[in-house]
């Protein structure tokens, strides 16, 4: 029984996410300590005047889901 819960309490610690925010306009990256999967949530800034959003989600070091877009301000 303590080995279960040892196991769950690890595993909960290794796969649990943590929020790396970026600086260049609100770029959050979501990824545990095990580096397992990468969640990236984008609104970043461009040179251009225009921002860059939408999500990608790395599993294994695999893409598994990329939707990103550029809006323009004009």
């Amino acid at each position: 029984m303590k080995k279960a819960i040892i196991i769950l309490v690890v595993l909960a610690i290794l796969l649990f996410p943590i929020p790396f925010k970026a600086k260049d306009g609100g770029t959050v990256t979501y990824s545990p300590i095990s580096f397992v999967y990468r969640v990236t949530v984008y609104n970043r800034f461009t040179g251009e005047g225009s921002v860059m959003k939408g999500t990608k989600v790395i599993i294994l070091g695999f893409t598994v889901y990329n939707e990103t877009y550029t809006v323009s301000d004009s």
